[in-house]
C-alpha cells in the first residue's frame, strides 16, 4: 500500500453502494461495479471485536503510539502478527462460513488495518497484489471497519469499474503501471457509506485507498482475502534483471507473507510459470474511459 499526502486533491463524493443479501447478488454486483456491501455481524458481536481489538492494539501501540497508517500484518513481531489473524477468525469465521460454499471459496485471512488521525495516515490510490492468476481468476478483499464507521475517520474509497483494468500482475516488486497517475486518480474515488457490521466486498483489482483520519482517534480495520478454492494462491515477482518484462509467478502459502522478504525472489516455494509483463499502461483519458464504462 502507498501512504502519502494529499495534492491538490479533488474531495471525494460519499455514495450509497448496493446492499446485497446473498452470495448470488454479491457476485452480481462485484462483476457489475467491482464492490458491494453486505451485512455480517451483528451488533453483540461487532461490540466484543471492538473491546477485544481495542485492548490488543492498546498493547501494540503502548510503547510506539502509532502516527500514521500501519497493517498489523507488517509488525515485526510474528506473534503480534498470529493473534491479529486469530482474532478475526474468531470473529469473522462464523458467519463466513454460513455466507460461503468452502468447496467453492477459500478464505485467506488478514490483519487489523490502523490509521493515526494524522495526514500521514493516508493511503494513496492503488491497487494490492495479485493473488490469483487473474487472467483465468478473480479474487475479493473483504474489509470492515472494528471501530464504528463515519465518513470522517478515514473510510475506505475506490474507483468503480477500476477492475476492468488490464492490469493481472502485482505486487511490490513490480512497477505500478498507474504510478504516474497516483495523485489524479484522488478525483475518480469514491467513500462508501457502510454501517456498523456490514463489510465492503470488492475485486482485488479495484483501485482503492483510504483519506486522513480527522476523529480524534485511532481507526481500527480489518481484511481478509476471498478466493476461489481452485486457484493457486500466488505471489508475483519481477526485477531489474529483466528489466521487469518478465514476471515469475509462484505458488506460495500466507505463510509467505508473513515469515518471508516479500521483495526477494520466494527461495522454498514452486515456480508455476514465467510471463511476459503484459500490465497495460494507461493515459488519463483511457482511465476515464474505463472509469465510466457502463458495460
Amino acid at each position: 500500500m502507498i501512504i502519502g499526502k494529499l495534492f491538490g486533491k479533488k474531495k471525494s463524493s460519499t455514495i450509497k453502494p448496493v446492499v446485497c443479501t446473498n452470495i448470488t447478488e454479491a457476485l452480481a454486483e462485484l462483476d457489475r461495479v467491482g464492490y458491494c456491501v453486505f451485512p455480517l455481524l451483528d451488533n453483540y458481536t461487532m461490540k466484543l471485536f471492538l473491546e477485544e481489538s481495542l485492548s490488543f492494539i492498546n498493547e501494540v501501540t503502548q510503547q510506539n503510539p502509532l502516527t500514521t497508517f500501519l497493517s498489523i500484518g507488517r509488525h515485526k513481531d510474528a506473534a503480534v502478527r498470529m493473534k491479529s489473524k486469530e482474532m478475526l477468525v474468531k470473529y469473522l469465521k462464523p458467519q463466513l462460513d454460513i455466507l460461503l460454499d468452502r468447496n467453492i471459496f477459500e478464505i485467506i485471512y488478514g490483519t487489523h488495518l490502523l490509521k493515526a488521525n494524522s495526514k500521514e495516515g493516508v493511503l494513496n490510490p492503488h491497487q494490492d497484489s495479485s493473488h490469483v492468476d487473474e487472467l483465468v481468476y478473480s479474487s475479493f478483499h473483504l474489509w470492515i471497519p472494528v471501530t464504528p464507521p463515519s465518513p470522517e475517520f478515514g473510510t475506505l474509497q475506490l474507483i468503480p469499474n477500476s477492475h476492468r483494468l488490464l492490469v493481472p500482475y502485482r505486487s511490490l516488486n513490480i512497477p505500478w503501471a498507474l504510478e504516474s497517475h497516483e495523485m489524479n486518480l484522488w478525483k475518480y474515488m469514491k467513500k462508501i457509506e457502510i454501517e456498523p457490521g456490514q463489510v465492503i466486498i470488492f475485486n482485488s483489482k479495484l483501485i482503492h485507498g483510504s483519506g486522513e483520519n480527522k476523529t480524534q482517534n485511532l481507526r481500527i480495520a480489518a481484511n481478509l482475502l476471498i478466493k476461489p478454492a481452485s486457484a493457486d494462491f500466488i505471489h508475483c515477482y519481477s526485477d531489474a534483471a529483466s528489466e521487469f518484462k518478465k514476471i515469475e509467478l509462484y505458488n506460495v502459502t500466507p505463510e509467505f507473507y508473513y515469515n518471508e522478504n516479500i521483495m526477494e525472489r520466494p527461495a522454498n516455494y514452486h515456480l508455476i510459470k514465467t510471463v511476459d509483463n503484459t500490465n497495460k499502461y494507461y493515459t488519463l483519458n483511457e482511465l476515464e474511459e474505463v472509469f465510466n464504462s457502463t458495460d
